[in-house]
C-alpha cells in the first residue's frame, strides 16, 4: 500500500499543474450541476409557496378557462340543495368567489398589480392572506358618509403590499391610478395585505411574466372588495375563480368528479396536486436542459482527466513495466490508475460542492430564481433562507453530485488504467521513450456508436422529455472520439509514405502521428476539454 501511496503521490509532485487542470474540471462541473440543482430548488420552492398562500385552506379551486372568466351562477348552483349539485352541496364547508385582474399602474409602467376580488367574510376562513388591513389613517382622506361604510365593502378601497407602496411611493390614504383596457381606474390605498418579506411583492407565475426579460414586469399582489371588483374592473356578473374548502371527512376525488362533469367548457376544478403540477411543467424544459449543460460540464471533466491519465500512463510506460515484472499483477495496475483517478475525482468533487453553494448563492442574488431569464415573475429577495435550508434539507443531492464528479474521474482513468494493464512488460520497458499507444486503430468502435447515437436522434420524447436526444449527443461524441485513431492514420498515409517531400521535423511528426494514432483521440479530447 505504501507503495501505490508513494506512486500517487509523487505524479501528483511531478505534474501538479496538469492535475490541478483535471481536479478544476470535475470541480466546475460538479459545482454548475450543484449551482443549477440548487437554484432549481430555490425557486420551485418559492412558486410553491406562494401558490399555497393565495389558496390558502382550499381543497379545490374551480377557475376559468380564459381571462374573462365564468358566470357568477355557477357559484349560486354550487352552494344550491336543490338541482344537479344537491348531491355534494353538503360536502362543501365554505366556498369562496374570487374576481382577479392584471392592471398597469399609470405612475410606473413596469409594475403590475394582480388584483383579487374576494368577499372578506367567506375568503377569512379560506384565504385570509388575501384580507387586507385596515389603517385608521385612511379616515382622513374619507369625507363622513363614506366613513360609514367598512373599508372591506368600501368599491374604491384597495389593500396593497408594503413592498408596493415603497415601489410607488404611495402610503395608505392616497390615491392610486390604474390603467384597464386603456382608461383609468382611480382607486384608494385603505390598508395593507399581510407582510411576508419572502412573499410581499410577488405573484408566483402570473400571467404577467414573460419568457423575454425585456418584457418582464415587477407584479405585486392587491385585494378589494369583489363587488367593487366587479363594477370597476368590467367583470360584472362574472367570476375568475371560487375557492372550495371541504367539510371534514368529505370525498375530495368524488367531490371533485362531480363538479368536474357539471361544469361547462369555460371552467374547470383542480387541486393542490394539480398547482404543483402545473408548476413543475412550466419550468421542467428549463429546468432540464440547465440540467443537462451541467451535466456536460461534467462530461468535460471527464474527457480532460482521460487525456490527463493518458499522457500521464503513457509517459511512466516504464516504471508500469517495472511493478509488472516485480511481481505485480495486472488488476493491482489498474487499480493504481483508478486510484489516481479517484483522488482527483474527490478533491474535485469536494472543492465542486463548496463552490456550487457560492455560484448559487451569487446567482439567486443578482438574478433571481430564473438565472436572469425572465420566465419566472418572482423577485430575487428573500433566496437566501430558502438556500441555506435546502442545503440542510437534501444532502442527498449534495451527495449525488459529489458522486457524479467522482464516477466522471474513473470513467476517464478506466481506459488508460486497462491499456497500462494489458501491455506486455518487456515490450514497455524496451520502447520506454515511446509516449503513446501503437494499437491498432478500428473504425467499427466509432462506427456503432456514431450510427446508435442517429437512431437515438430519431426516437421520440419520453414523458415529454428528449431523453433519447441527449444520448444521441453523447453517442456522437464518444464516436467521433473513437473513430479518430482509424480516420487519423488514414488521412495520414499519404503524407508518412512519402520521403523528402517535406521538413524534416514536420516529416518526423507526421510519421509518428500515423504510427501511433491514438495521439489522435487524446488530442481530439483536449480539444473537447477546451
Amino acid at each position: 500500500m505504501r507503495l501505490f501511496v508513494w506512486l500517487a503521490l509523487g505524479e501528483w509532485r511531478a505534474q501538479p499543474f496538469r492535475n490541478a487542470l483535471s481536479v478544476a474540471a470535475i470541480a466546475i462541473g460538479v459545482a454548475l450541476g450543484f449551482a443549477v440543482h440548487l437554484v432549481n430548488a430555490a425557486a420551485l420552492e418559492r412558486f410553491t409557496s406562494g401558490l399555497n398562500r393565495v389558496r390558502g385552506s382550499a381543497d379545490l379551486q374551480i377557475r376559468a378557462g380564459s381571462p374573462a372568466g365564468f358566470d357568477e351562477e355557477i357559484y349560486a348552483q354550487l352552494l344550491a340543495h336543490e338541482g344537479p349539485m344537491a348531491a355534494v352541496a353538503s360536502s362543501i364547508d365554505v366556498a369562496s368567489p374570487v374576481v382577479e385582474r392584471d392592471l398597469t399602474s399609470m405612475d410606473d409602467p413596469s409594475i403590475s398589480l394582480h388584483i383579487s376580488g374576494i368577499d372578506a367574510l367567506r375568503a377569512a376562513r379560506v384565504t385570509p392572506s388575501l384580507i387586507g388591513r385596515p389603517d385608521a389613517a385612511s379616515d382622513d382622506a374619507q369625507d363622513e358618509s363614506a366613513r360609514r361604510t367598512p373599508a372591506w365593502f368600501d368599491p374604491d378601497a384597495l389593500f396593497v403590499t408594503a413592498a408596493l407602496s415603497d415601489a410607488i411611493h404611495k402610503r395608505v390614504g392616497d390615491g392610486i391610478a390604474l390603467q384597464l383596457d386603456g382608461r383609468q381606474v382611480d382607486l384608494r390605498i385603505a390598508g395593507r395585505l399581510s407582510d411576508d418579506p419572502e412573499q410581499d411583492a410577488r405573484t408566483p407565475l402570473s400571467s404577467s411574466s414573460s419568457s423575454n426579460p425585456a418584457n418582464a414586469r415587477r407584479v405585486f399582489r392587491a385585494s378589494m372588495d369583489i363587488a367593487g371588483a366587479q363594477w370597476r374592473l368590467d367583470r360584472l356578473g362574472r367570476l375568475s375563480r371560487i375557492d372550495l374548502r371541504l367539510a371534514e371527512g368529505a370525498d375530495a376525488a368524488r367531490v371533485r368528479d362531480a363538479i368536474a362533469a357539471w361544469l361547462p367548457r369555460d371552467a374547470q376544478v383542480v387541486s393542490a396536486d394539480d398547482d404543483r403540477a402545473r408548476t413543475g411543467d412550466l419550468s421542467r424544459a428549463y429546468r432540464v436542459n440547465l440540467d443537462m449543460l451541467a451535466l456536460m460540464a461534467l462530461l468535460t471533466g471527464a474527457f480532460l482527466v482521460y487525456s490527463t491519465q493518458s499522457l500521464a500512463v503513457a509517459r511512466r510506460r516504464a516504471q508500469l513495466a517495472v511493478l509488472r515484472v516485480v511481481g505485480v499483477v495486472r488488476k493491482r495496475v489498474v487499480i493504481q490508475v483508478l486510484a489516481e483517478g479517484t483522488m482527483q475525482g474527490v478533491v474535485g468533487g469536494l472543492l465542486g460542492l463548496v463552490a456550487g453553494v457560492a455560484i448559487a448563492a451569487a446567482a439567486l442574488r443578482w438574478l433571481g430564481g430564473d438565472l436572469g431569464g425572465g420566465y419566472f415573475a418572482a423577485g430575487k429577495e428573500g433566496f437566501a433562507l430558502d438556500l441555506h435550508r435546502l442545503i440542510i434539507a437534501s444532502p442527498e443531492a449534495a451527495a449525488t453530485f459529489f458522486v457524479l464528479g467522482l464516477a466522471a474521474a474513473l470513467v476517464g482513468s478506466y481506459l488508460p488504467a486497462r491499456e497500462a494493464a494489458s501491455e506486455a512488460p518487456a515490450i514497455a520497458l524496451k520502447s520506454a521513450g515511446s509516449d503513446v499507444s501503437r494499437r491498432r486503430a478500428s473504425p467499427w468502435v466509432g462506427a456503432a456508436l456514431i450510427v446508435a447515437g442517429g437512431a437515438c436522434a430519431l426516437l421520440p420524447a419520453i414523458g415529454g422529455l428528449p431523453i433519447a436526444g441527449y444520448v444521441a449527443m453523447a453517442l456522437l461524441l464518444f464516436g467521433g472520439i473513437a473513430a479518430m485513431p482509424w480516420v487519423a492514420r488514414r488521412a495520414l498515409a499519404p503524407f508518412a509514405t512519402r520521403e523528402g517531400r517535406v521538413a524534416i521535423a514536420l516529416d518526423l511528426a507526421l510519421k509518428r502521428l500515423w504510427a501511433a494514432p491514438s495521439a489522435a483521440a487524446i488530442a481530439l479530447c483536449g480539444i473537447v476539454a477546451s
